[in-house]
C-alpha cells in the first residue's frame, strides 16, 4: 500500500482524477476558489493497494477561534457542494477496507478533531464500510437526468405542468442564450436579489471575487444560461458546470418581475438538450433546501423521475478533544442543537 498526502499544486492530484470518475468539486480549480471562499488549506490523501485507488480532497481548517485557548487541534471538511472522496470502481466493497483504514490513521497524523464529508449523490460508495468508521445520514434525495436516453422519452417525463409552462413560455416569445457572458454581470445582481427574496443565509451571497474565480479558473467548464423575454430583459439565469461527463447546476436565479411565469422551467429544458447534444451522460440538478422534500425538490423533480441520495460523512478522529469542544459549546449557546456537525461550529 502507498498513501500521500498532495496539494492542488501537485501534477499527482490531476492525475488522479485521469483515472477515477469525478465532478467539478474534485477539481484543484474548485477547491483553489473554495478555499478562499470558505478558508482552510486544499489537501488530499491518495492512497493506493494495487489496482484500488482511494483519493480523499478536503479543506483543512483551524478551530473556531473561541476555542483556541482550550484545545489545539485542527479539523476538516468537503467544500461547498459534493466535493466527497473518491474511488476506483470496486466489485468487493470490502477490498477498500483497508484503505478506509489508513485514511483514518492519516487524519490521526495531522492532528485533526473531525471530518466532514457530502458524498456526491451520483457516485457509489460502500457505505457500510463507511459507517464502521463514522456515521452516516440521509438527508434525503437530489434528482438527475439520465441523457443516455433519447431527447423525446426525457422531455416525455417532464410532469405536465412543466411542460405546459414550457409551452407558454415559448409562445410569450422567451429565448435562452447559452455561454454569452455580456449577461454575467446582470446575472450576478440578478442571484442577489434572489437570494435576498428567498432569504438565503450570509454565505450565499458571494462577492465578485468569486464569480471571477469561477469564470476564471474552470474556464470553459463553466456555462451561462440566460432566460430573455420578448422585450430582451433577464428574467432567469443558472450557471452550469460540465466535468467528466456530469453537467452540474450550481446557481440560479430569476427576476421578481418574472417570477409568476417561472421562466427557469425554459431554462432547465435548453440545459438538458444542450447537455445531451454535447455528448454528457447526466445533468444533477441538486435537491430542496438541505436536500429536504421541499417545494425547490418537487420543482425539480418535475423534470425527472430520477433520484438519488444524498448523505453526509461525518468521521470523530479525536473523541477526546471533540468531547471537550462539545461540552464547552454546549457551555455557552442554548440553541438546539438539530443534529449539526460538528457541533463546535454551530453557527
Amino acid at each position: 500500500m502507498t498513501s500521500s498526502i498532495i496539494d492542488i499544486h501537485s501534477p499527482k492530484w490531476q492525475d488522479a482524477l485521469r483515472y477515477l470518475a469525478h465532478d467539478v468539486y474534485h477539481l484543484p480549480e474548485y477547491f483553489d476558489i473554495s478555499s478562499k471562499l470558505e478558508g482552510g488549506s486544499p489537501l488530499a490523501f491518495l492512497i493506493t493497494n494495487n489496482s484500488n485507488v482511494l483519493f480523499v480532497p478536503f479543506l483543512i481548517k483551524k478551530l473556531p477561534i473561541e476555542f483556541s485557548g482550550s484545545v489545539i487541534g485542527k479539523d476538516a471538511t468537503s467544500p461547498y457542494g459534493y466535493g466527497s472522496p473518491l474511488l476506483s470502481e470496486f466489485d468487493r466493497p470490502e477490498q477498500y477496507g483497508s484503505l478506509l483504514t489508513e485514511m483514518f490513521l492519516r487524519f490521526q497524523s495531522l492532528g485533526l478533531v473531525s471530518v466532514f464529508f457530502r458524498l456526491h449523490p451520483l457516485f457509489k460508495y460502500p457505505l457500510d464500510l463507511l459507517s464502521q468508521i463514522g456515521t452516516l445520514v440521509n438527508h434525503g434525495q437530489t434528482v438527475y437526468i439520465d441523457l443516455t436516453n433519447s431527447e423525446e422519452v426525457i422531455i416525455a417525463n417532464f410532469c405536465k405542468n412543466h411542460k405546459r409552462g414550457i409551452n407558454k413560455l415559448q409562445r410569450d416569445g422567451y429565448t435562452v442564450v447559452i455561454d454569452e457572458w455580456s449577461y454575467y454581470s446582470q446575472f450576478i445582481c440578478l442571484y442577489r436579489e434572489t437570494m435576498e427574496r428567498v432569504g438565503a443565509t450570509k454565505f450565499y451571497f458571494f462577492g465578485n471575487d468569486y464569480f471571477k474565480q469561477l469564470k476564471n479558473l474552470l474556464q470553459k467548464r463553466l456555462h451561462l444560461f440566460i432566460v430573455l423575454s420578448k422585450d430582451k430583459q433577464v428574467a432567469a439565469g443558472g450557471l452550469f458546470t460540465s466535468v467528466d461527463g456530469i453537467v452540474q447546476y450550481h446557481l440560479g436565479a430569476t427576476s421578481s418581475f418574472f417570477l409568476n411565469a417561472a421562466p427557469s422551467k425554459l431554462m432547465f429544458l435548453y440545459a438538458i438538450v444542450w447537455s445531451k447534444k454535447n455528448g454528457f451522460n447526466k445533468i444533477h440538478l441538486g435537491g430542496g433546501l438541505g436536500a429536504g422534500n421541499d417545494a425547490l425538490f418537487q420543482f425539480k423533480k418535475g423534470f425527472s423521475k430520477s433520484v438519488a441520495d444524498f448523505y453526509t460523512w461525518r468521521i470523530i478522529v479525536d473523541n477526546d478533544k471533540y468531547g471537550l469542544l462539545e461540552n464547552i459549546h454546549k457551555k455557552s449557546s442554548n440553541k438546539n442543537q438539530n443534529g449539526f456537525f460538528p457541533i463546535y461550529r454551530m453557527p
